[in-house]
C-alpha cells in the first residue's frame, strides 16, 4: 500500500487524539496525565510481576507433582496440562563459539548470534574516542519525567 496524500502535522495530531481520547491541550496538563498514565502502567508492572513469580511457583509445582507421579499431563476443571521437554542451548565457551562462527564461509554462522549491540560496551569504547567499523548512531529522545514533592 503506497501513501501518497500525507498531510502534515495536522493529521497525526487528529489520529493520536482519537487514539488517546481527550487529551489537555496545555503542556503542564500533558505532563499530568503523561505521569498519572505511567503510575497507573507501573502499578499494573507490578501486578504483573506478581502474578507471573506466583505463575511460576505453581509450575514448579506441577512439574514436581508430575515427576512424583510420573505423568506427563492431567487435567483440571478449566484446561490442561502436559509436560513438552526442550532441549535449550546454554553457551559454555563462548571463545570456542566464536571462533567456530568466524570459520564459517559466507558468514552463515552469523545466525547462531542475535543482533543487537551492547549499548554500554559501545559507549565506553567511544568515551575512549575508539571508533568501531559498522557502528553509527541516532539521537533518541528519552522524556524524563518525576514526581513534585509537595
Amino acid at each position: 500500500m503506497t501513501v501518497t496524500n500525507l498531510k502534515p502535522q495536522n493529521d497525526l495530531i487528529q489520529i493520536k487524539r482519537r487514539k488517546l481520547g481527550r487529551i489537555p491541550s496545555k503542556i503542564g496538563g500533558l505532563l499530568d496525565r503523561y505521569f498519572q498514565l505511567d503510575q497507573q502502567k507501573k502499578a499494573l508492572e507490578k501486578e504483573t510481576a506478581q502474578v507471573k513469580s506466583e505463575i511460576s511457583g505453581l509450575e514448579e509445582l506441577i512439574f514436581a507433582k508430575f515427576k512424583k507421579e510420573d505423568i506427563h499431563g492431567t487435567r483440571g476443571k478449566f484446561c490442561q496440562a502436559t509436560a513438552n521437554p526442550q532441549i535449550v542451548p546454554v553457551a559454555e565457551d563462548w571463545e570456542a563459539i566464536y571462533k567456530y562462527i568466524a570459520k564459517g564461509k559466507n558468514r552463515e554462522r552469523f545466525d547462531l548470534l542475535q543482533k543487537r549491540l551492547a549499548v554500554t560496551a559501545i559507549r565506553e569504547r567511544w568515551e575512549n574516542n575508539v571508533k568501531i567499523p559498522g557502528v553509527g548512531s541516532f539521537e533518541k529522545m528519552k522524556l524524563s519525567v518525576r514526581k513534585i514533592k509537595g
